[in-house]
C-alpha cells in the first residue's frame, strides 16, 4: 500500500479521511499541531509529528517518505473527496 503525508488530520475532514486511508491498509504520516487533539490518529496507529505548517524544516523531515501528500486546511469536502479519489487512482495505477 502506498504511504501518505496529511495535514489537518485532526480536523473534521482530515480526520475523516485518515481514517479511509487507514481503513484500507495505507500507512498515514500527519503533522499535528496539537498533540492532545490527535487520540484518533493515535488509535488508528498514524506515525505523528508535532509541528507547524509554516515551518520548512518540519515538513521535509515528516514528508520525505511518503509520497502522496494531502493538506487540508481551508479546502473544501468536495475538493478532499476528489484528491482522495485522485491519489488512490494514481497509486494504484502506479503499483
Amino acid at each position: 500500500m502506498a504511504n501518505y503525508f496529511v495535514t489537518g488530520a485532526t480536523g473534521f475532514i482530515g480526520g475523516e479521511i485518515v481514517k479511509q486511508l487507514s481503513s484500507r491498509g495505507h500507512r498515514v504520516v500527519a503533522l499535528v499541531g496539537s498533540p492532545d487533539k490527535a487520540g484518533l490518529l493515535k488509535a488508528l496507529g498514524v506515525e505523528m509529528h508535532a509541528g507547524d505548517l509554516t515551518d520548512r524544516d518540519t515538513l521535509r523531515a515528516t514528508s520525505s517518505r511518503p509520497c502522496g501528500r494531502l493538506r487540508f486546511p481551508a479546502v473544501s469536502t468536495w475538493l478532499k473527496l476528489n484528491l482522495l479519489h485522485f491519489y488512490e487512482n494514481r497509486n494504484s495505477e502506479a503499483g
